[in-house]
């Protein structure tokens, strides 16, 4: 009998520690899911919301816009669009007369020439996504233009910084096949982005931009800044069909899968190296 009732106790105990510590397992089992779930709300902390709202609002973040449908406050935010109002006419278009600039024999880095653009343009230097667009575009800031005078409108060139990731945008250049414009097939010195001589070499690595890096300068209100939209773009994405290529509209954002042997434009995007 004695033995039974001391084989019941340890029993009982071990029971015990068993649920005490599943239960503080439990316990850090919730903790790590809220943690988990703070953290992905953390990531979205410097997402802009690219849904519509009126024109000089205040730009949300994805979390803001979570609070304010939550609390059934979407004034001048908007989650169905309105006809007369959504639409890029509604969005200020960056001015294009513009004084030349940027054109320094010397710079310590881009920063000075857009400070250059500033001086000779003003306001006009930059084109504010948060004033001037009507969802979630970007910051650009002109870095070089030449109107070329003696020369039609369009052969004018510009560059424009994208703040929203750092990258340059070059005007449109000439038209190509996919392998002179992605570069992947041709010697270097024939790579038309190493082409482009408005900026020195050891200030600017050049490239064809791929699908998704035109898209997000498209987020960003590329349409509404660059020259010379309306036509196609080459991107430096093929399609799954070995002699597709995808190139892109600007002006609409419009995506097509042409033959990589067709001679379309391109545009480079520029990573600042000094």
């Amino acid at each position: 009998m004695k033995n039974i009732l001391v084989f019941s106790l340890l029993t009982s105990i071990l029971v015990s520690c068993i649920d005490a510590a599943n239960n503080s397992r439990n316990k850090d089992d919730g903790k790590n899911v809220r943690d988990t779930r703070a953290g992905s709300g953390d990531k979205l902390a410097g997402v802009k919301s690219q849904f519509f709202r009126n024109v000089g609002k205040d730009q949300l973040t994805t979390n803001q816009m979570i609070a304010k449908i939550k609390e059934d406050n979407l004034v001048d935010y908007r989650l169905i669009p309105n006809p007369d109002s959504d639409h890029d006419l509604m969005v200020g278009l960056q001015m294009q007369n513009l004084e030349n600039c940027g054109m320094l024999l010397t710079a310590d880095s881009i920063k000075d020439r857009i400070n250059h653009c500033i001086e000779k343009n003003g306001d006009n230097s930059t084109w504010d996504g948060s004033v001037q667009g009507n969802s979630g575009e970007g910051r650009w800031q002109l870095v070089y233009f030449d109107k070329n005078e003696d020369d039609s409108s369009p052969s004018r060139e510009a560059i424009w910084q994208d703040e929203s990731t750092g990258l340059l945008w070059s005007h449109g250049l000439g038209k190509a096949n996919w392998e002179t414009a992605s570069g992947s097939d041709v010697a270097k010195e024939d790579f038309i982005c190493n082409q482009i001589e408005t900026l020195p070499a050891d200030e600017v690595k050049w490239a064809l931009p791929t699908r998704n890096v035109f898209l997000q300068a498209d987020l960003n209100g590329a349409r509404f800044v660059l020259p010379d939209t309306a036509e196609y773009y080459w991107t430096a994405t093929k399609n799954n069909r070995t002699q597709q290529a995808w190139a892109i509209e600007q002006s609409t954002g419009k995506l097509t899968s042409l033959d990589e042997m067709s001679q379309r434009k391109v545009r480079c995007v520029g990573f600042p190296i000094k």
